[in-house]
């Protein structure tokens, strides 16, 4: 048995890896999809299998759905797919799960202790007919929660059943995070005394005697009932 691990940057993929990422961007401008994909040989059975982890937004913010998928291919003819599993981190909430075959059943698991989706096939399994002509895929919508913003990386792995392979459970993650929350900021609005507008306060006794009407302004020599200021009042 050999795996082999690649990892595929987001707009760097060529082909189909290359067209799911521009599928999953034009959801959202801002949204940075990523790709992981390993491989896993059949000692002594001939062929190959080869899994891909892709997701939708690796930096989501709380409200929105991000769709993690799992694809599933084999070099022979004559493989089967008996379910997909999805653990992921207790904040995510379950939305949907659709898939490029029929889904017999899925268990939803998000937000418990272990906090899984679970996908299941029909009687029989997911076939596939070789890698050139067939393929399993599960999509598995979720939406994030605020328990979600910590601002550390939060991963999700897959496991799966099939035929030639039996039960693995592969611990090639993909991960995403949510940043904190921006605390508000503000102050207490100022606490000076004055009028705000910059001068003194000029009213009353505060900087005159209060014999002339209005003060001196701040301090100032200038009365208000004499030269063109005094006109303003007759």
């Amino acid at each position: 048995m050999t795996i082999l691990r690649t990892r595929l940057a987001a707009g760097l993929g060529t082909g189909a890896a290359a067209a799911f990422a521009l599928a999953l961007a034009a959801g959202s401008a801002t949204a940075a999809p990523d790709s992981t994909k390993w491989h896993f040989d059949d000692s002594g059975l001939m062929g190959e299998w080869t899994f891909t982890t892709s997701i939708t937004d690796t930096t989501p913010k709380v409200g929105d759905e991000i769709t993690i998928a799992n694809t599933l291919t084999h070099t022979k003819v004559d493989r089967y797919v008996y379910k997909v599993k999805q653990v992921v981190p207790q904040c995510l909430d379950f939305v949907k799960a659709t898939g490029s075959g029929t889904i017999a059943s899925t268990q939803d698991k998000t937000g418990t202790a272990d906090s899984y989706v679970l996908v299941n096939a029909p009687t029989g399994g997911w076939r596939i007919d070789g890698a050139s002509s067939s393929l399993v895929k599960v999509n598995v919508t979720y939406k994030v929660t605020e328990d979600c913003a910590t601002g550390n990386a939060q991963q999700t792995v897959m496991h799966m059943s099939g035929s030639t392979i039996g039960d693995q459970n592969f611990n090639n993650p993909i991960s995403f995070t949510v940043a904190k929350p921006t605390p508000p900021g503000g102050g207490d609005g100022g606490t000076g005394d004055g009028d705000g507008d910059g001068d003194g306060d000029g009213g009353g006794n505060n900087g005159g005697d209060g014999s002339t009407g209005g003060g001196n302004n701040g301090g100032g020599t200038g009365s208000l009932d004499t030269g063109s200021l005094g006109n303003l009042f007759g």
